[in-house]
């Protein structure tokens, strides 16, 4: 059987213009334009998918409010990430892994940049926590300061 091809519905001549005005309201904006957010946009029979990485979750809302009060915005999908959750994510699956077991572990991340710091055991478990932070939603690099020094 022969499936047949999907259609992928392209954004409307007036998607484009609310997209438009919804970059240059964020644009536009001091607190955003100042903290120079990464952000992108996406429109769709005016439903805006942002999609980037908040400092912390009062400037998520201040984004998603200008962006929800744009004339023209039926709805708002929000795929923001903050560095406080991508921070929590990575010490919550780093806690959660039984073959895990940090002497020391210190994760902090800017703009999605994420630093990590300690002493492992094994540069297996170095390897561990370096896989468990490439997969939280967000993260765009990792500085890896972790050391290994086995206990004797």
């Amino acid at each position: 059987m022969i499936d047949a091809p999907t259609t992928v519905r392209q954004p409307s001549e007036r998607d484009m213009e609310l997209q438009e005005i919804v970059n240059e309201r964020l644009e536009s904006d001091s607190v955003v334009r100042e903290l120079d957010i990464p952000l992108e946009t996406e429109v769709l029979d005016g439903v805006v998918t942002v999609t980037g990485v908040a400092r912390s979750r009062m400037t998520r809302e201040r984004i998603l409010y200008l962006v929800a009060s744009t004339p023209g915005v039926k709805k708002v999908i929000d795929n923001l990430v903050t560095d406080p959750e991508i921070e929590t994510e990575i010490a919550r699956l780093v806690a959660a892994d039984p073959s895990i077991r940090p002497r020391l572990f210190k994760v902090s991340s800017y703009m999605a940049r994420v630093t990590l710091y300690g002493e492992v055991e094994s540069e297996e478990e170095r390897q561990a926590i370096l896989t468990l932070a490439r997969s939280v939603a967000g993260v765009r690099d990792i500085l890896d300061y972790l050391t290994v020094s086995p206990t004797t």
